[in-house]
C-alpha cells in the first residue's frame, strides 16, 4: 500500500520508551521500528487531505488485520499533539474511536510520552512507549508503541478478550491520501 508511514513496530523490545522531543522529531528506519516525528505528522493532517490505515499481525491467529479510519488529524505541540479520527471502517475493530465510548476513546487525546504526560507510561517497566493513551484506567484499546505483553490492539476479533489474544507481532501505521 503505498502512504506515508507513520509508526512501525516490530517485536517487543521498548524502542519506543522515548522523550518528548524524540517523540516531536521522529526516529528510526521505516525498514524497522519507525515513529514519524509528532511535528511532521500534524503538518501533514492539518489540512484534512489524509486517513488512517492501521495494519494489525496478530501474536495469537498470525493474520493481518486493519483499520481505516477516513477522517484524521492531530493538533500541534500547543495543543500536545491532541488526536481526533473517525469515519472507522476495517476488520480489525474500532480500537482509536471505540464507537465513541468516551471512558475508551482516543479522539480529544493528548501524546503522552513518560517525561510528559500519561498515568500509562513509566521510564522503566511494561508500560513504557510514547503513544495517545484513553482515560480509562485500562489506558484503551489501541497500545501500539508499548513493549509487550502490552503493544496491543483490544479490538481485534480474536474470541475472549484477554491479553494474549490482542497482542501483536507488528504494526504498521500509514497516512493515505483522501
Amino acid at each position: 500500500m503505498n502512504g506515508i508511514l507513520v509508526q512501525q513496530h516490530v517485536g517487543a523490545s521498548a524502542f519506543f520508551n522515548r522523550s518528548w522531543e524524540e517523540f516531536k522529531v521522529g526516529f528510526g528506519n521505516e525498514s524497522d521500528n519507525y515513529w514519524i516525528g509528532n511535528e511532521r505528522l500534524h503538518q501533514l493532517t492539518k489540512g484534512g487531505q489524509y486517513k488512517l490505515r492501521v495494519d494489525l499481525l496478530s501474536r495469537f491467529t498470525a493474520r493481518w488485520y486493519w483499520a481505516e479510519y477516513g477522517s484524521f488529524s492531530t493538533g500541534g505541540e500547543i495543543t500536545d499533539y491532541t488526536l481526533i479520527a473517525s469515519q472507522y471502517s476495517g476488520n480489525a475493530g474500532d480500537g482509536i474511536t471505540v464507537d465513541r465510548i468516551s471512558d475508551y476513546s482516543l479522539n480529544g487525546v493528548r501524546f503522552s510520552t513518560y517525561d510528559r504526560g500519561s498515568h500509562c507510561i513509566s521510564a522503566t517497566g511494561d508500560h513504557i512507549g510514547g503513544f495517545w493513551y484513553a482515560r480509562d484506567s485500562d489506558c484503551g484499546h489501541a497500545a501500539l508503541n508499548r513493549q509487550s505483553p502490552y503493544f496491543a490492539w483490544k479490538s481485534l476479533p480474536v474470541g475472549t478478550k484477554h491479553r494474549d489474544h490482542v497482542a501483536l507481532l507488528k504494526s504498521r501505521m500509514t497516512l493515505v491520501r483522501k
